[in-house]
């Protein structure tokens, strides 16, 4: 998936992030709660909201998220290589003005001005968004490129990928399990409209197949992280 072509996009939708952004990427203004965070020292809060991946980055990984800049450009990367991903997803690729155009809409959804106003959610948002697209991508091509009668087969296996990374970004904000499941049913609605048929039960099983197993990584994580970090 990682092509030239595709770092070229990704890298020319970063820039009108930037532009989308810039009096974020250019300011650092603190709500109380952003204070209260920047001074929390216990982050098992996250994992006991069901956000298990969120605490184990703030844990281990970003032990500080209240900081001016990287958490808006970290951000913009996953909002960009995430886009970019699902426009290949729903065969949209080939139409490059289409994508620059729609890409301002996707980028300042409403939705994401509610998230990112609580700074420790800006990373949350970026991986949850870079990863939940992962998931739909995977699961386009599947249904696209191979064999349809071998999905529920050994074939089966290559949709695990799919399932844990869909399984990380719930782990980050359970919506994103919503985002997956809204994209695919996009993913049905413009086959739907290009075939004139309705979806393949081979596709609709790995459809379920991924949200299933999706779930049940996530569970199970949640599970044993809540179990070994002490905050059940």
């Amino acid at each position: 998936m990682i092509t030239e072509e595709r770092i070229t996009l990704v890298a020319r939708l970063l820039a009108i992030f930037v532009v989308l952004y810039l009096f974020e990427l250019t300011n650092f203004t603190l709500s109380i709660d952003d204070e209260f965070a920047a001074f929390r020292q216990d982050h098992i809060v996250w994992a006991q909201q069901g956000r298990w991946v969120a605490y184990l980055l703030e844990r281990f990984v970003v032990t500080q998220p209240t900081l001016p800049y990287l958490p808006i450009l970290v951000f913009g990367i996953g909002i960009s290589l995430g886009y970019s991903l699902l426009s290949s997803g729903h065969g949209l690729t080939d139409k490059k003005y289409f994508l620059f155009i729609l890409f301002p809409v996707f980028a300042i959804f409403p939705t994401w001005f509610y998230l990112v106003s609580f700074r420790p959610n800006i990373f949350h948002c970026g991986l949850g968004v870079c990863l939940t697209c992962y998931a739909i991508s995977s699961f386009a091509f599947e249904i696209r490129q191979h064999d349809k009668s071998k999905i529920l087969s050994y074939e089966t296996l290559r949709l695990l990928p799919a399932s844990l990374a869909l399984a990380l970004a719930v782990g980050l904000y359970q919506s994103f399990y919503l985002f997956f499941v809204a994209a695919c049913l996009g993913i049905f609605l413009i086959d739907l409209i290009d075939r004139k048929r309705l979806p393949e039960t081979a596709s609709v099983a790995a459809f379920g197949f991924i949200c299933l197993f999706g779930f049940v990584f996530y569970a199970l994580a949640q599970k044993i992280v809540l179990r070994t970090s002490g905050g059940e």
